[in-house]
């Protein structure tokens, strides 16, 4: 049996590809909708950069509001009731609770593994990078620096996220 896409894609949140990732290496994977990260770290920044756009922007900080974005139901059957209560019970949260920002590691392992169906690889058992940016942090940490050409508001397509 084959492996994941998110384990061959180095993909942990089974984002689709979007130009805007290719300064985290991405490119689009052979089967032309999802992005295939150099490695995982590359996809789990692609991934939080995400996140801290559907906080920063759309307000988003709870289980449910991030998972029906994320995942919703009118987008290729997904289970989003059931990827909710996943990720709310993996992270031992009611999936209408605000989450803290340090919670951002554990929302994007706990993510993973269900688009996975399994620990993703890499992070199993490890917290998300040693320089993990916190959710919804306004420090220049939060996220990498954007490409010096770009502003920031132009990092994440406002039509996709």
């Amino acid at each position: 049996m084959a492996e994941p896409l998110t384990f061959r894609y180095q993909n942990p949140g089974a984002v689709e590809y979007q130009p805007w990732m290719a300064k985290y290496g991405a490119r689009v994977g052979e089967n032309g909708r999802y992005a295939h990260f150099p490695d995982a770290q590359s996809g789990y920044a692609a991934m939080g950069q995400i996140l801290d756009t559907y906080q920063n922007k759309h307000g988003l900080n709870t289980v449910s509001g991030i998972i029906n974005r994320w995942a919703s139901s009118n987008v290729d059957n997904n289970s989003t009731g059931g990827y909710i209560n996943s990720v709310a019970s993996r992270l031992g949260v009611d999936p209408n609770q605000p989450l803290d920002p340090a919670m951002k590691p554990a929302l994007m392992r706990a993510m993973a593994h269900y688009e996975a169906g399994k620990p993703f690889p890499e992070y199993a058992s490890s917290p998300i990078g040693a320089n993990s940016p916190q959710m919804g942090a306004n420090s220049p940490a939060a996220s990498p620096p954007p490409p010096q050409q770009a502003p920031q508001s132009m990092l994440v397509p406002q039509e996709d996220n």
